[in-house]
Parts: C-alpha cells; structure tokens; sequence
C-alpha cells in the first residue's frame, strides 16, 4: 500500500477569511447618506421665495405648530391668507414629484427642491397651465393659484410645508427658512432640530 503524503503545513502567515456582513455595509451607508442630506440642508439650501406674490415675509404670520383638532395634534406649516386666484410660486428651485388631490389638502403639489427639502402646497384653487411631475422648476415658477380647496372652505389661503429630508421629512417651520439673513450651517441645522414637528 501506497502512503498518503502528510499535508502540506500551512503557513503561519495566512489571514483569516473575513466574512461579508450586510448589516455593517447597510448601518455605512445610511449613515453617509444622512452624512450627506444634512451637508445639503446646512450648506445648499438659500433663503426661500416668499410663495405667494403680494404676501412679503411681514405679513406671513407664524402659526407652525398651533394646536389643530382640538389640541390633538400640531399645525406642520404656516397659512398665508390671500384672495382667490393669486399667484402660487415656487419658493425655490426643485422637481415637481407629486401633483395631487387630498380630502384634506385640497389640490396640492409636492416639490423636491434645493438643500433636500420637501415642499408641500396645499389648497390651491387650480394647478399652473401644463404644470407636471417631472418639471424643474425655479425660484419664482408658478406652481398654481390660491384656493380653498379640502377642509380649507370660505377660507382662500396657501398652506405651506418645509420638510428636510435629512429628519425623514418632519416639518419645520418655514419662516425660518426665510428670514432674509442666511442663518450659518450650524445654525440651521440647530433650528430644524429645535422647530421639528411631528411626523406624517
């Protein structure tokens, strides 16, 4: 009978396999993705276009988180009163996402705009002719026209929305994403911690 060779000894050298872990390279990539949405919010968003025309920022009274329903819950934007069929523009420059009809909100357009915010116009009377999804827009574009639609009935006003995406689109309150001094990226990132409301 033939003797089988001993095995070849293995060197000492030899690095262990590592083993491929999903859980590590998804919690890498979550965190530079957030990493990069508050870089956005901190460093690229400027100060907003006041989005209704004859409406400057004196006369836009604050009114982010005022109770709604009876204290159950928390108004997530600001309402501008204005008449019927003035000019709805775009506060800054973005993509159309989404157009809409909500029972509550009436005609809304939903904007994906500059610094990661998402901006939520509700209540409009109708839509800017050939408005769609998929449009660039730019500060100033007309978006459509103030309304009453939804639960906003005898009252002609635009219910406007800022929503970050670096804290899962939570509001925030928009006033202060207009203030004509540009607020430094710390700053910024301070009060949209400070201002954030609740959720969808």
């Amino acid at each position: 009978m033939k003797e089988m060779p001993p095995p070849a000894p293995q060197s000492a050298t030899t690095a262990p396999k590592r083993r491929f872990r999903p859980r590590r390279v998804a919690l890498a990539v979550f965190v530079f993705g957030q990493l990069l949405l508050w870089c956005a919010y901190a460093f690229g968003s400027g100060v907003l276009h006041p989005p209704v025309d004859g409406v400057p920022l004196a006369r836009i009274p604050p009114s982010f988180g005022a109770p709604r329903d009876g204290g159950r819950s928390r108004h997530q934007g600001i309402d501008i009163l204005a008449p019927r069929g003035t000019p709805v523009r775009s506060a800054a420059w973005g993509i159309v996402v989404s157009i809409e009809k909500q029972p509550r909100g009436g005609k809304v357009v939903f904007v994906l705009g500059h610094g990661a915010l998402l901006f939520f116009y509700a209540h409009l009377n109708d839509y800017a002719p050939g408005l769609h999804v998929g449009q660039i827009v730019s500060k100033g574009t007309l978006l459509g026209y103030v309304g009453d639609s939804g639960n906003a009935k005898g009252v002609t006003h635009l219910h406007f929305e800022t929503r970050p995406a670096a804290i899962l689109f939570a509001p925030i309150d928009p006033l202060r994403l207009m203030e004509p001094r540009r607020a430094r990226p710390a700053e910024r990132i301070l009060t949209a911690l400070a201002t954030v409301g609740e959720p969808w």
